[in-house]
């Protein structure tokens, strides 16, 4: 039964995300702009799960694509044909494969989005204006 392989959530606490993000295989982003146009500006998920070391594929709506890094890890949003395709193609991922974007995305999280990021931005930024 596929419905048993699914872990459907609205929201988690803080203490939880890591343990969440660990347990799973592959994250989903299906962010849609279908009801309201909504756009995503960032998705603060994406970057969680880089780095926490999982896989997360998400829709092209908004900043999506941009956080995530890949066009193979991007479906069409509101496409159920492309979000198979995208599942698909992670499903026949080799290991060696799938740890390679692992670990690619990993890297990208740590360089652009890490707490220690953020703060390297901050005082650059307030190097550049005040000093």
């Amino acid at each position: 039964n596929l419905a048993e392989r699914f872990l459907w959530t609205d929201s988690l606490d803080s203490g939880n995300i890591n343990y969440f993000y660990n347990t799973a295989d592959l994250v989903v982003m299906p962010t849609t702009g279908k009801y309201d146009n909504f756009k995503e500006l960032f998705g603060s998920v994406i970057p969680e799960c880089m780095l926490s070391k999982t896989l997360v594929v998400g829709s092209d709506n908004g900043s999506i694509p941009e956080v995530i890094g890949n066009p193979h890890m991007i479906f069409r949003q509101d496409d159920k044909e492309d979000f198979v395709r995208v599942v698909n193609y992670v499903y026949n991922l080799t290991a060696e494969e799938k740890n390679a974007i692992i670990e690619k995305n990993h890297q990208k999280a740590l360089r652009d989005y890490s707490a220690e990021a953020f703060v390297k931005t901050i005082i650059a930024s307030l190097r550049k204006d005040f000093l």
